[in-house]
C-alpha cells in the first residue's frame, strides 16, 4: 500500500488531480485516515518527487543487499560497505 502514495503524489504533482482527490486516493488505496491524508499532500507540496525515495529506495537497497545467493556474512558486508561510503543509485545495481 505504500506505493499508493507514490501514485497519489504523481497525479497530484502533475496537476492531474486536486489536493482533495489525492487525499481521497490515499484514504481509499493506502487506507490512510483523512487527517493523515491531507497532511501527506502538504508533504508532497514541500518535498515534491522526493517522496518516492522512501519506497523505491528501500526496494533498491534490499535488492542490492540480498542479490544472488550471498550468505549472511556477505549480506552484512554489503550493508556495512553501503553505510560506510557514499553510493549512487547506480551503484546499487
Amino acid at each position: 500500500m505504500n506505493f499508493a502514495g507514490n501514485e497519489a503524489a504523481r497525479d497530484y504533482l502533475n496537476s492531474n488531480i486536486t489536493r482533495e482527490d489525492a487525499a481521497e486516493w490515499l484514504q481509499t488505496y493506502a487506507l490512510s485516515r483523512a487527517d493523515k491524508s491531507r497532511q501527506r499532500t502538504r508533504f508532497f507540496d514541500a518535498y515534491r518527487s522526493y517522496v518516492i525515495n522512501y519506497n523505491h529506495g528501500k526496494v533498491m537497497v534490499a535488492n542490492y543487499i540480498e542479490r544472488g545467493d550471498a550468505d549472511a556474512t556477505e549480506r552484512w558486508a554489503r550493508f556495512e560497505a553501503m553505510l560506510s561510503a557514499p553510493m549512487l543509485p547506480s551503484d546499487l545495481k
